[in-house]
């Protein structure tokens, strides 16, 4: 996320969903250069001991989208939120993309078998 950790912490804990990220949280706060650039992506790979090329990352945003490609990761574009629903989204090069939340779990469970 561009957010800060504990922004991210914040929302996770309201939504009662923060132990299910034992605490690897990444944000580009915390990189060298922030989106556009991929250091949040590589350094979340490196950090998880993950292999770029293995990452499935669900971006929300253009920048986001394209900073995840560049660090060799497959990318979802979620557009779930209120304000991407209201216009036609910018092209980006994200692998697929999803409207909802619901479509975005049936994606998941696809590419997972």
């Amino acid at each position: 996320s561009s957010s800060s950790t504990d922004w991210i912490g914040r929302h996770l804990q309201r939504y009662g969903i923060e132990d299910c990220f034992g605490g690897r949280l990444f944000s580009a706060t915390s990189a060298r250069r922030g989106k556009p650039f991929p250091d949040v992506y590589l350094n979340a790979a490196d950090r998880l001991a993950v292999r770029p090329a293995d990452c499935l990352v669900v971006e929300d945003h253009p920048l986001g989208v394209n900073a995840a490609r560049a660090a060799g990761m497959d990318v979802v574009r979620l557009l779930a939120a209120t304000h991407l629903r209201l216009e036609e989204p910018e092209p980006t090069s994200a692998n697929f993309q999803v409207r909802s939340y619901a479509e975005l779990d049936s994606l998941l469970v696809s590419l997972g078998s």
